[in-house]
């Protein structure tokens, strides 16, 4: 075998230069952390906002030194809260100061390797202890009192299908969430905080792909579905649409694609129409068009920045929002398109309006 040399002209770098550029990039990534990085292979919790209620970040570490002697630090983080519920991972060896041989970089991988599959191993039973939490507070919970929670006063809608509980001293409303398997799998707690709503799911407890169904009905049977990201929204288009159709809570736009996946597999023949909240960031915009090319859905949008379907509800009132709430025939849209196009090629192309709009709209009201 090749002796390994380490580079003599790099400055040798130590844990402290890692912990520090980690902390960067966790900062990059809108996580904040000034704590001790403890490179254990299991997982911590801590909180970006430095608030120890509520740890929503989580991190686990390893570390080692090469047979050369180099140390290395490699970080996987994440947020619990995340609508991206996806992981970042920090190496030193990534670093453009890393005088890493090509072979310490597969030794380094193969202990990566063995340090992810310990976290699985944790996530999974985190997912499953999760669970058996969410059961026991489901069964405690009460339905009595849940229509006098300032939170369905808030957004005008009732607490059908939802329970009274308790999280850290605040009356909850729980709100049930199913895996792909029809078990109770997590709960996501309402409660004041403030001036404001918090929502907060049960620790550890499965987020992907777990979502609550607004509807006695069986999904697998309907002709027509509603996908929407938070339980105030998808109660409001339940309501607005007179309880024709169900309405499935996704929890957020990042977990509206694996939920939509479980619909389509459930039942493949319906069709599939994204209540999508028109965020200023686009995120819900992005997803949910994301979707109607992945999953051959439907979409509809509120058509003020930053509100959804609720916001209109509760602003506008139930006409205001069904107008809005109504999926426009796929040939109707294409005819639209092409009306639009012709419009435009008849008139000032340069002018500044929305012609596909104003038809949408020209349609709508006068079924």
């Amino acid at each position: 075998m090749d002796t390994i040399v380490a580079n003599p002209t790099q400055k040798t770098r130590d844990y402290s230069d890692f912990h520090s550029e980690c902390r960067d990039h966790m900062l990059s990534n809108n996580i904040s952390f000034d704590g001790i990085i403890i490179a254990d292979s299991r997982i911590h919790r801590f909180s970006s906002l430095g608030d120890r209620r509520n740890q929503d970040e989580w991190y686990y570490a390893f570390s080692g030194v090469t047979r050369v002697g180099n140390p290395y630090l490699t970080v996987v983080y994440g947020s619990w809260k995340s609508e991206a519920d996806k992981p970042y991972k920090y190496s030193s060896f990534d670093s453009k100061r890393s005088s890493f041989s090509e072979e310490e970089k597969r030794e380094f991988t193969d202990n990566l390797d063995r340090a992810r599959k310990q976290y699985e191993i944790e996530r999974s039973r985190g997912i499953a202890q999760g669970k058996v939490e969410a059961q026991k507070i489901w069964h405690k919970a009460s339905n009595a009192q849940v229509k006098s929670h300032d939170y369905l006063k808030a957004k005008q809608v009732d607490g059908s299908g939802l329970r009274l509980g308790e999280y850290k001293g605040n009356d909850s409303l729980l709100v049930p969430l199913y895996n792909s398997a029809g078990e109770l799998c997590n709960i996501q707690h309402i409660y004041a905080d403030g001036a404001l709503f918090s929502k907060r799911p049960v620790f550890g407890a499965q987020k992907k792909g777990a979502f609550h169904v607004i509807d006695s009905r069986n999904i697998s049977s309907a002709k027509r579905i509603y996908v929407a990201e938070g339980w105030a929204t998808a109660q409001t288009v339940y309501q607005v649409l007179d309880k024709k159709y169900p309405v499935v809570m996704a929890i957020d736009a990042g977990n509206i694609l694996p939920v939509i996946q479980i619909i389509k597999e459930k039942n493949a023949s319906a069709d599939i129409v994204i209540a999508a909240d028109n965020d200023v960031s686009n995120k819900g915009q992005c997803v949910a068009q994301q979707a109607t090319r992945q999953y051959n859905c439907m979409m509809v949008l509120p058509s003020r920045i930053g509100w959804d379907f609720n916001d209109i509800y509760c602003a506008l009132g139930k006409e205001a929002t069904l107008e809005e709430l109504v999926p426009l025939d796929r040939n109707l849209i294409e005819k639209i398109k092409s009306d639009a196009r012709e419009f435009l090629l008849e008139n000032d192309p340069c002018e500044d309006f929305t012609p596909i709009k104003t038809l949408e709209r020209r349609f709508l009201s006068s079924q």
